[in-house]
């Protein structure tokens, strides 16, 4: 058996409302301020990840399903080939892969959006 519930409007706000919090002229600080090295000074300065794209594969949906640690994929990559920078899915600019000692490094060859 369903129990029916009658409510009326003025039940409802019966409790005094809670006090507000006073406004102060001064900006509330945080417990713990950001050290100087986490926060950027000027927005020249504010990280941004950028991805790089070195080549696009099409593969069967089932060999996708089937994929497993250890396999291999080959990449249809000629060593010259320019690859992609993007920033959130928006390319910036295109370069070349070069050797920096014994890492790997991007030489722009192109910037903007024609890249």
């Amino acid at each position: 058996m369903e129990e029916e519930f009658d409510i009326h409007p003025k039940e409802i706000s019966q409790e005094p409302p809670l006090p507000q919090e006073e406004e102060s002229s001064s900006p509330k600080m945080e417990e713990e301020p950001a050290s100087q090295e986490e926060t950027p000074q000027t927005l020249g300065e504010v990280p941004l990840t950028l991805a790089v794209e070195l080549a696009r594969i099409q593969i069967p949906l089932e060999k996708l399903m089937q994929l497993q640690p250890g396999n291999t994929l080959e990449m249809p990559l000629d060593p010259t080939q320019l690859v992609s920078l993007t920033l959130r899915g928006k390319l910036i600019a295109k370069g070349e892969l070069i050797q920096l000692g014994e890492k790997l490094g991007i030489q722009i060859t192109t910037l903007g959006p024609l890249a």
